[in-house]
C-alpha cells in the first residue's frame, strides 16, 4: 500500500530550469505525492509556471509569498505538509521518473527517521559527475554507526570525498521532523542545509539508506553558495560558532569535535574563495592580509589551525592549515595563485 511523500520545493528565478523540475516530479511512476511549490517572490514567470502546472495536476500546491530566503520558504512547506514523508527538490534540479519508487521499494517496511538515496548526479557545467554515496544498504540504530553519519555530515567520509549535508537526497519521517521541532533556521544566510542535517542526525534513532541514485543536482556558477558576498565572513563564522556551541552544549564527543574542527577549515577555504581572494574584493592587498591575520585569530579559528592531529582533514586542509599557521599572509596567496592556475 502506498504511503504520500510530501516533495517540498522552494522557487526562485530559476524559469529556465523549472519546467524540467516539474515535469520529473509530476511525471514520477510513484504517484502518492502531495506537491507543495513555493514561490519565492520570484521576480521572473515561475509562479505562472506553478499556477499553469497546478491547474493540471490536483496533488500540487502553490504557495505565492514575499521573498524570505531558502530556509523560509522550506518551513512553509514543512507547515503544511500531511506526507508520511518529506522529501526536498531544488527547482532547477531534476528526478529520474522512478527515483520515488525505487526508494520506497528499497526501503520496505522499514520505518527510519532518515531514509538516503544512495547518492546524486551532479550536473556540471561540462558534464555530469555520479556521485555514489553508499555501496550497499544499510540499516544504523547503533549510537557509535549513528555518529559516523552525524560526521558525515559536516565532515565528508574519504571514501566519498563530500558530506551528507545536503536535504534532497533523503525521505524524512514527517513525525520524526515534527516531533524533533526540526525547521531551518532564518538567521542563516548559508550552511542552513548542513546545519538542519547536523541537528537531524543527531536526533534520529534510525538511519538506513539505499544505494540507488536517482536525483540529478545541477551545478550553477550562479548559485548563492558561489557567489561573492561582502558579508562571507560574518556568516561562516556565525556557522562555526553554532556548530561548536550545540556540539559543547549536548556534551559531544572528540569525534565530532573534530569533525567541526574540519568543516572549520572548509569553512575558512570557503571564505578565502569566496571574499578575501575573491576578483570582486576592491580591498588593497594590505587591508585584505590586516583582515586574514584578524581572522585567523578568532577563537574557533584559530582552535582548528592549531589542532595537531584530525583524522577528518584532508590532505588540502592539511597544507592550508599549514598556510594559515605563517606569521607571513604571501605564501598562502602564492599558493592560492598556483591553485587557480593549474586548477582546484
Amino acid at each position: 500500500m502506498n504511503t504520500k511523500i510530501s516533495v517540498i520545493i522552494p522557487i526562485y528565478n530559476v524559469e529556465p530550469y523549472l519546467r524540467q523540475c516539474l515535469d520529473s516530479v509530476v511525471n514520477q511512476t510513484y504517484r502518492d505525492l502531495e506537491i507543495i511549490l513555493i514561490d519565492d517572490g520570484s521576480p521572473d514567470n515561475c509562479g505562472a509556471i506553478c499556477d499553469e502546472y497546478a491547474a493540471k495536476d490536483s496533488r500540487i500546491q502553490v504557495i505565492h509569498k514575499a521573498n524570505g530566503g531558502l530556509s523560509a520558504a522550506r518551513n512553509d512547506g514543512l507547515k503544511i505538509a500531511t506526507g508520511e514523508w518529506i522529501s526536498f527538490v531544488d527547482s532547477d534540479d531534476w528526478c529520474e521518473v522512478n527515483y520515488y519508487s525505487e526508494l520506497m521499494e528499497s526501503m520496505g517496511s522499514q520505518r527510519p527517521d532518515i531514509f538516503f538515496a544512495g547518492g546524486r548526479i551532479a550536473e556540471l557545467p561540462y558534464g555530469n559527475k555520479i556521485g555514489q554515496n553508499f555501496s550497499k544498504a544499510f540499516c544504523c540504530n547503533d549510537k557509535e554507526d549513528l555518529e559516523k553519519l552525524m560526521i558525515g555530515v559536516i565532515a565528508p567520509p574519504v571514501s566519498i570525498g563530500r558530506t551528507y549535508g545536503a536535504p534532497w537526497d533523503k525521505l524524512y519521517s514527517r513525525e520524526f521532523v515534527e516531533k524533533s521541532g526540526l525547521l531551518f533556521d532564518l538567521s542563516s544566510k548559508a550552511w542552513e542545509d548542513l546545519w538542519f542535517n547536523f541537528q537531524a542526525f543527531d536526533k534520529a534513532h534510525v538511519i538506513s539508506g539505499c544505494t540507488y541514485i536517482g536525483y540529478h543536482y545541477r551545478v550553477l556558477s550562479t548559485s548563492i553558495t558561489g557567489s561573492f558576498n561582502p558579508s562571507r565572513p560574518y556568516i561562516n563564522y556565525d556557522f562555526v560558532c553554532k556548530l561548536q556551541d550545540y556540539a559543547r552544549k549536548n556534551g559531544k564527543s572528540e569525534s565530532i569535535i573534530m569533525a567541526i574542527h574540519a568543516k572549520t577549515l572548509a569553512v575558512i577555504k570557503n571564505t578565502l574563495d569566496l571574499y578575501y581572494f575573491n576578483p570582486n574584493n576592491k580591498l588593497s592587498k594590505k587591508e585584505i592580509d590586516v583582515e586574514i591575520q584578524k581572522m585567523k585569530e578568532l577563537p574557533f579559528y584559530r582552535e582548528a589551525i592549531r589542532e595537531k592531529h584530525n583524522p577528518f582533514i584532508t590532505k588540502k586542509q592539511q597544507i592550508l592549515k599549514y598556510l594559515l599557521r605563517m606569521r607571513s599572509i604571501w605564501l598562502l596567496r602564492a599558493a592560492y595563485k598556483i591553485e587557480k592556475k593549474i586548477g582546484k
